[in-house]
């Protein structure tokens, strides 16, 4: 192998080896065609906190994780080192908020302080808290849960009992027919309510017509002929009156004929006589002729 193929080889592998280091930084989150600033952050506890965990501010990306180191010489104390992206200043009293999200995942969040004009230089401690976040707050609620799942357990023994009651489930379709009948009376409410808004419109009509024949009448009240009429129809009726009570009392050969008893049996007597006359006439016709002949004679 000449020492041209070696330089070749050598500088393959150096590329290689930019790549592969390239990519691992890729997978990692690390952006190698930026330069971000580097600072540190002190924390006590960072659990959950892995290199390449996201940094936010305001929601918004702004740098990464790059390395957790704990340091020995101070027990307790551990120190993060962040690449923040060099176009943001990081004015001081800025800190850095460990968050733990409810899937357990840790992200760093940078709350600014106001811009006073002095800065944190690249390099320098920023100062760390960590929130406690949801999982805290679900850990602290959990001995409570704890104390209240035997009730639950109770309440739900209790509510199984109550769905499979016999006496639910009859009431239930007592419920559900009284809601049937309900609605079939609404429906025969509505029916009716029809009804009677018809009838009340036939009403309204007979209403007009009586209001109608009312005006006529009034108008018939006040025509000088009816009122005439009326008068002579008054005067009539003081006559027949006058002639009644001239028969109930005798007066009159009207009533004496309705009042005498001898007068009514004479006129009665005749009225017998003239009947059996006819009668005899009816039977013996030629009787009567030879005597009328005879008197022509």
């Amino acid at each position: 192998m000449n020492k041209r193929n070696k330089i070749l080889l050598g500088a393959i592998f150096i590329v290689a080896l930019g790549l592969l280091y390239g990519g691992i930084s890729f997978l990692k989150g690390h952006n190698i065609f930026s330069t971000n600033h580097t600072y540190y952050v002190r924390y006590t506890d960072v659990t959950g906190l892995s290199n390449s965990s996201p940094i936010y501010v305001n929601g918004v990306r702004v740098g990464i994780v790059n390395d957790i180191c704990y340091n020995y010489r101070h027990p307790g104390d551990i120190v993060v080192r962040i690449g923040i992206n060099k176009q943001l200043p990081i004015p001081r009293g800025s800190r850095a908020l460990l968050v733990s999200e409810l899937l357990g995942s840790v992200s760093v969040k940078l709350e600014l302080a106001s811009d006073n004009g002095n800065y944190f230089a690249p390099g320098d401690t920023l100062m760390g808290y960590t929130h406690s976040g949801i999982r805290s707050e679900i850990s602290r609620l959990m001995p409570q849960v704890t104390r209240l799942m035997p009730r639950v357990d109770s309440i739900l023994v209790a509510l199984n009992r109550v769905v499979h009651d016999p006496a639910v489930v009859q009431t239930l379709h007592h419920t559900e027919a009284l809601t049937a009948d309900a609605q079939t009376t609404l429906a025969e409410l509505s029916t009716t309510m029809r009804r009677l808004s018809t009838l009340a419109d036939t009403y309204q009509g007979v209403g007009e017509k009586l209001d109608t024949l009312a005006g006529k009448i009034n108008t018939l009240t006040a025509d000088e002929r009816l009122n005439a009429l009326l008068t002579n129809l008054d005067a009539t009726v003081h006559n027949l009156n006058n002639l009644t009570d001239g028969l109930s009392s005798g007066e009159g050969t009207a009533g004496k004929l309705l009042s005498d008893p001898i007068l009514y049996d004479r006129v009665n007597t005749v009225c017998t006589e003239a009947t059996a006359l006819i009668d005899d006439i009816r039977k013996n016709p030629s009787r009567y002729i030879r005597l009328f002949g005879r008197s022509k004679e």
